[in-house]
């Protein structure tokens, strides 16, 4: 934006510029004329049809009600005796809140009574308070967290809980958006933002003025990327990656590119079309920093796909310090920053720390044999909800229960997460439980079920008792399959009767059929081959306060 008018300082920081309160990038500034950047639109047209702000997080804002200090502070030991307790966003913007949770008061005596007919409640001037849907007059509520996930609920500056009389609250949390204090119809685009300029020198204290002209956001005016191909390379950059949007010329076709803070070389673009060159990032990065595409004159492009990865496969010598591959008995650390492909199978590691992210490839079948695997704010992920991981993937964990290591709370033998994500979305299954067609009597070695399967030669399949004896549950590989996947063949033959049929009592049927399920994926986490003489498998444990973690 080019603000012009008289007084300005072309000193550095003594002219500010502001806009809904959100300081503005001055990029050059002369006594008449000032070359500012605007800031993001925060509203619920910016985040439903361009994704800018991202998904929802905790919100903070000035505390109210009687005690805000210890109902805010993070610990389930303090409480706060209140008769209302939230958040004021302040004159600037608002709370856009999709999620609650309140913890109640837990000692010296059980705060759960004391909430009962509590509210929550919006305001925009704190004297005219609206109640939220459902949240009215809570009744059942838990010991511990109490949890009110995908609200629809109506911008405002204050949100609060509230009861005519006193009770007993240890936390309370908030989470959604903060958005621009405009109008957040969400088929409509915000008019008549204000900007304000301070100028505050030795000659001119703090003196302030409004722009005559109001700045406007326009739907039309917004670049977007809508595809991006390959979204990842190695480091070492040189790939040559392809944006597709619209609106990304602008009037001197000037264009630039910033993958995860690393400069594109442009190479084209056209109104719909980027091709740039990535350059070579640093291996430890603070922290990722997104796509980016600027078009002079019009602006940053609301980015609508996720982000291009830097990644480097684990077989490259460059991936590793001193380019030597981890071997057996390493401890491997991918810090904050480092994103790494698990492209072949790894030794028998002793400890694996993930802060960075670690997505196995799906070219073939690969194995991650450690003692420790431990994901602490990263990411670990095989496959994705879109695009299931299809080879076999096995982490295989070792351990002795006596002279094993034991990691405070999390033991050992463990693939254990606090903070992050762990990821795993294996190849589907059709179906994973049926029902025997007919009974299977002891000796027999085929079973025939009532569903169709894609069931598999060498998988195991589980055939529960129809007695109530435990001990006849059987377990069996599956050797042939025949009947269009109907009728499954083993070798070992059953030791048990299992009954197939539907009882019919009184003229009401009742299904007797014993159920049939498949036990085998194509990701497992297992423990090593002497598991079971110490009974002491692998295990999985996730421990990490609030919403920090993922699985």
């Amino acid at each position: 934006l080019t603000v012009t008018g008289v007084g300005f300082s072309a000193q550095p920081g003594e002219t500010t510029f502001t806009l809904f309160g959100t300081p503005l990038r001055v990029i050059s500034c002369s006594q008449t004329q000032a070359i500012v950047e605007s800031p993001p639109l925060h509203s619920i047209r910016s985040l439903t049809q361009f994704g800018i702000g991202g998904d929802a997080y905790q919100l903070s804002g000035t505390g109210t009600g009687e005690d805000p200090q210890k109902v805010f502070d993070g610990s389930f030991v303090s409480y706060g005796e209140v008769q209302s307790a939230g958040l004021d966003m302040g004159d600037k913007a608002w709370a856009w809140v999709t999620e609650i949770w309140f913890f109640p008061q837990l000692a010296p005596s059980d705060g759960r009574a004391s909430m009962k007919g509590a509210t929550f409640q919006l305001s925009n001037d704190s004297s005219t308070w609206v109640d939220v849907p459902g949240l009215t007059d809570l009744s059942a509520i838990k010991l511990g967290w109490n949890k009110f996930p995908n609200l629809a609920l109506a911008p405002a500056r204050y949100v609060r809980i509230h009861k005519s009389s006193a009770f007993g609250l240890a936390e309370l949390r908030f989470y959604g958006h903060v958005l621009n204090a405009t109008d957040h119809t969400a088929d409509q685009e915000p008019t008549g933002l204000g900007l304000v300029a301070q100028v505050d020198t030795e000659d001119t204290v703090t003196a302030s003025v409004s722009n005559s002209v109001a700045v406007s956001y326009a739907a039309a005016n917004t670049p977007q990327i809508t595809g991006m191909t390959p979204d990842r390379g190695t480091a070492a950059g040189g790939t040559t990656v392809t944006l597709s949007g619209t609106g990304l010329t602008s009037p001197d076709s000037l264009v630039t590119v910033s993958l995860d803070g690393v400069p594109c070389d442009v190479t084209s673009s056209s109104d719909t079309q980027i091709i740039c060159t990535t350059g070579p990032r640093p291996l430890i990065v603070d922290k990722e920093l997104g796509t980016v595409v600027w078009v002079k004159g019009v602006g940053k492009a609301a980015i609508r796909i996720p982000g291009y990865m830097y990644i480097d496969p684990w077989s490259s010598p460059l991936t590793w310090r001193h380019g030597v591959l981890p071997k057996d008995g390493d401890t491997v650390v991918l810090t904050k920053g480092r994103n790494v492909l698990l492209d072949v199978s790894t030794p028998k590691l002793f400890y694996v720390l993930i802060e960075g992210t670690l997505i196995v490839d799906d070219q073939s079948d690969l194995t991650m044999e450690a003692t420790y695997i431990f994901v602490r704010g990263g990411t670990f992920q095989v496959g994705t909800k879109e695009a299931p991981h299809q080879h076999r993937f096995t982490i295989t964990l070792y351990g002795d229960r006596y002279e094993t290591p034991q990691l405070p709370i999390y033991g050992a033998k463990h693939l254990a997460m606090r903070g992050g994500l762990i990821s795993f979305h294996g190849a589907p299954r059709n179906p994973v439980w049926t029902r025997l067609a007919t009974t299977a009597p002891a000796g027999n070695t085929n079973i025939t079920v009532r569903a169709a399967t894609d069931w598999q030669v060498g998988e195991w399949i589980a055939i529960a008792p129809s007695g109530f004896m435990f001990f006849e549950a059987e377990k069996r590989q599956i050797s042939a399959v025949t009947d269009g996947g109907r009728t499954l063949h083993f070798v070992e033959p059953l030791e048990y009767n299992h009954y197939g049929e539907i009882y019919t009592a009184a003229g009401r049927e009742i299904d007797m059929s014993s159920e049939i399920g498949l036990l085998s994926r194509n990701i497992k986490v297992q423990g090593d081959r002497d598991s079971w003489k110490q009974s002491f498998g692998a295990h999985c444990i996730f421990h990490s306060p609030g919403k920090e973690h993922q699985v």
